[in-house]
Order: C-alpha cells, then sequence, then structure tokens
C-alpha cells in the first residue's frame, strides 16, 4: 500500500504569509476497511505538519457505512488524529447521500452530525467559515449527481442561492465535484467562482489514471464516461486555480471491484501557499 503526493506552489498578496495545505479526498471509509491507510495518511501528514487539512468529499461508502458503533469509533478516531495535526476542513460529497431517498435525510444529518463534534474540525456543508483564510463547503444536491452531472442548470441554481460576504481575503472553495467548474458553461454562471483564489475537489479518482502519467485526462469518469479531459492535476482560469485529488481509494466498495485498488496508490496533494510580496 503506497502514498503519492503531487506538490503545488501557489503565491498571492492576499496571504499575510507562507502556508501550508494537505488536500485529501474520496476515503470511502467502509466495514473491513483497511486501517493500514490511516496508518500511513496519519504518519505523512504529521511529517508535512501542514497549517490545514482540507478533505473534499466521500469520507465514507455509503450513509450507512457508521452504522456499527465500532466502525463509528475508528473512523472518528481517524478525524480526531487529524485534529490533533492542524484544522481540518470538510466539504461532502455524493457518497455522504448515495441511496437516500427523500424520507431518509435524517439518516445524512446523523452522518453529518458525527463528523461536527470532532474538536479541530470544522465540516461546511454549504457553509462558509473564516479563518485565516475564507472557507467555503459546498455540497450539490443529490440530484445533480443522479443526473450524471450533465445538467449543468441544477450546479448553477442551487449554487447561486448562497450568498456569503467575501472578504480581502484568500478565498478556498472545497467543492466534491470538479465537472466543467472552469468551462464557460458554468464559471461564467456562477459568478462567485471567479471570486475563489483557489477551488479544490476530487470525486474522478483521478479518472483511474496512475499518479505518474502526466496530463489532466483519464480512462474513465464516474459517470462511466470514457477518456474524460479535466480529471486530475491542476487547472487555471483567470485568478482562479482548481486542483483535484485522484483519491485515497481509487474504487469504492460499492462498485463491487474494490479489490483492484491494490494495483493503485493513494494520492494527496501537498499546496504550498506563498506571500507575494
Amino acid at each position: 500500500m503506497r502514498l503519492v503526493s503531487s506538490y503545488y506552489e501557489l503565491s498571492s498578496s492576499k496571504l499575510k504569509r507562507d502556508y501550508k495545505i494537505v488536500h485529501l479526498s474520496d476515503i470511502h471509509y467502509e466495514k473491513g476497511y483497511s486501517l493500514k491507510r490511516f496508518e500511513i495518511l496519519l504518519k505523512q501528514i504529521k511529517e508535512i505538519n501542514p497549517d490545514y487539512i482540507c478533505i473534499t468529499g466521500d469520507l465514507i461508502d455509503t450513509p450507512f457505512s457508521l452504522n456499527d458503533s465500532k466502525d463509528l469509533i475508528l473512523f472518528r478516531d481517524f478525524l480526531k488524529e487529524l485534529g490533533y495535526i492542524s484544522k481540518v476542513i470538510i466539504s461532502i460529497g455524493n457518497h455522504e447521500m448515495k441511496g437516500l431517498t427523500p424520507f431518509s435525510f435524517e439518516q445524512y444529518n446523523k452522518v453529518i452530525s458525527k463528523f461536527k463534534n470532532i474538536s479541530n474540525v470544522v465540516v461546511l456543508s454549504n457553509e462558509l467559515y473564516k479563518d485565516d483564510f475564507l472557507f467555503i463547503g459546498y455540497n450539490p444536491p443529490s440530484s445533480y449527481y443522479e443526473k450524471k452531472e450533465e445538467d449543468a442548470s441544477i450546479l448553477i441554481n442551487d449554487f447561486n442561492k448562497m450568498d456569503f460576504p467575501l472578504e480581502d481575503k484568500y478565498c478556498i472553495l472545497l467543492i466534491h465535484t470538479p465537472k466543467d467548474l472552469l468551462k464557460d458553461k458554468i464559471y461564467l454562471n456562477i459568478p462567485l467562482l471567479s471570486k475563489m483564489d483557489l477551488i479544490l475537489s476530487g470525486h474522478t479518482h483521478g479518472g483511474m489514471v496512475p499518479t505518474f502519467f502526466p496530463g489532466h485526462f483519464g480512462f474513465i469518469s464516474p459517470s462511466k464516461k470514457l477518456f474524460p479531459s479535466c480529471v486530475r492535476g491542476k487547472l487555471v482560469r483567470n485568478n482562479t486555480t482548481l486542483i483535484i485529488c485522484s483519491a485515497i481509494v481509487r474504487l469504492s466498495n460499492v462498485s463491487g471491484l474494490a479489490k483492484l485498488n491494490d494495483f493503485y496508490a493513494m494520492h494527496i496533494n501537498i499546496i504550498s501557499l506563498k506571500k507575494q510580496v
């Protein structure tokens, strides 16, 4: 079981000093999960000693993954250990909502509350958090994922309901899906996006491409489209940088192909933010 890191360096005059962020995504915790992954992650992140740890969704495989008290304790202990290292900022993914009906969103709220009550862990579900930066965590509605992210109007209409007072601070958006965020049909129709300095995403699992391959292309997308573009790495439009994490677990348990994870390394991003003088 290997861990691979991608390194990025950005600069801004909005920064008061230099910062370091560890960005991870798509943990997909489930019963029987190999806790060796947690050991490797914690050891590496402790050595990096970041100012913030950002997790962009799919912490668990289904909304019912933490129903067993033992699994809940194991996963909460992992998040607690991350919180001992630095502040943890979390946004929500589609797997936290997977399989829920309109009548079972009580289960979703139970899951989120289990994350929120951990010291030094901040869970943002369409919320703003002010610290050294402005963090926004946005969670698209489940209908957006159910339509395989092809109906951009769902994302645009829902996102534009948020109205946050942005100060002259470095702004970071955590959103699980990066699909088309920097393309005209979304970027030009969501004014808030152009005000973000940095967008962190996951969801694409790196297009199932091993991390040593260069480029932004993938072999397959979460919606089962072949050879998607813009599913990994760093992309830039105007003053906004989008960085996508290729996932801790490449294939979820619900996919039925989880055994293939042994062929892929876990992946994290290490982002250095430099004060521009």
